[in-house]
């Protein structure tokens, strides 16, 4: 999740881990640093260890049980989405004991023609697409719940009105024809963590010190960085770095440094949107695979590297 960078953007975090304070032990201790922020005589945005710190744990908890559960297979799935001006998100959930539990999350953000020309309907239909698609092995089975907080959906992909249609809505309607589902209006006061999810992007407890650490430990990933993009000789097996050479040769154009951190770029043909993917290491691609259900990834030769969404 994106760091908040000023009141506005705190308030939002703060209102998503709200949602679950029932589930977390001594929120109210854990936000202290954050709340600072919002105190009448605090002048400047206020973020140095000491909030970095309750940030990095808050998100933690939020994404481990008892709050994130495993799917329970004999439960109904909620499907939870929401979109704003620049992004989608959403999250898969159950009913345990009266209360909903997330199994997992889901964000994007749209590109530039999408931000531009799509309406907040469309933008908003496509975040419940996109969500029926990444989880279609949850909710191919039996019969589940779309929760919205966009009223025209209802009618919109079920039996929208002729004016209302278009060749993308009727696409996106038929392909959501194979699946059994109910859809609800929830307000948007309501789908706080949808919500949240939509404006930050980036939903989860990973944090981008632990790439870092992880890339420079793997082997391969550490040659690239070093000795190809920032030119420095790095003592390591031979066999290695003629790996490293052979990927670096056919995608230097795609690979680039952001925070120290290797990222892979590719632009869509289609739209002329830059795609760019943090690469995984391997020490991390269970976890990551297991919270995300990622399956990207590119071969070269022998290797493989696993490609984050």
């Amino acid at each position: 999740m994106q760091r908040p960078k000023n009141v506005k953007t705190l308030q939002r975090f703060l209102g998503l881990a709200n949602y679950y304070r029932r589930f977390i032990q001594g929120l109210s201790y854990l936000i202290e640093p954050l709340l600072r922020n919002l105190k009448n005589n605090q002048k400047e945005f206020l973020w140095n260890q000491e909030q970095e710190d309750a940030f990095i744990k808050i998100v933690e908890l939020l994404s481990k049980e008892p709050i994130l559960k495993l799917p329970d297979y004999n439960k109904q799935f909620i499907l939870k989405t929401d979109a704003s001006g620049f992004g989608y998100g959403g999250a898969i959930v159950q009913i345990h004991d009266g209360k909903e539990h997330p199994v997992t999350f889901f964000s994007g953000s749209f590109n530039e023609t999408q931000r531009r020309k799509w309406n907040t309907w469309q933008k908003e239909a496509f975040a419940v697409v996109k969500g029926v698609k990444k989880y279609k092995h949850y909710l191919m089975s039996k019969p589940f719940i779309i929760i919205t907080d966009n009223s025209a959906l209802l009618k919109l992909l079920t039996k929208p009105a002729k004016e209302d249609t278009s060749a993308m809505i009727d696409r996106w309607r038929i392909y959501l024809q194979s699946y059994e589902f109910t859809i609800q209006h929830r307000a948007g006061d309501r789908l706080v963590i949808e919500d949240g999810l939509s404006r930050s992007i980036n939903f989860h407890s990973i944090s981008q010190h632990d790439i870092k650490a992880e890339q420079n430990k793997d082997s391969l990933l550490r040659c690239i960085i070093n000795q190809f993009i920032l030119k420095q000789n790095v003592i390591i097996s031979e066999d290695i770095i003629k790996r490293a050479e052979f990927i670096y040769k056919f995608n230097k154009e795609n690979f680039i440094l952001e925070d120290g951190i290797l990222n892979y770029v590719k632009t869509n043909k289609r739209t002329h949107a830059n795609l760019k993917r943090v690469v995984i290491p391997n020490s991390m691609e269970e976890e990551i695979q297991t919270v995300f259900q990622i399956n990207n990834s590119f071969k070269v030769g022998k290797s493989r590297l696993l490609l984050a969404t």
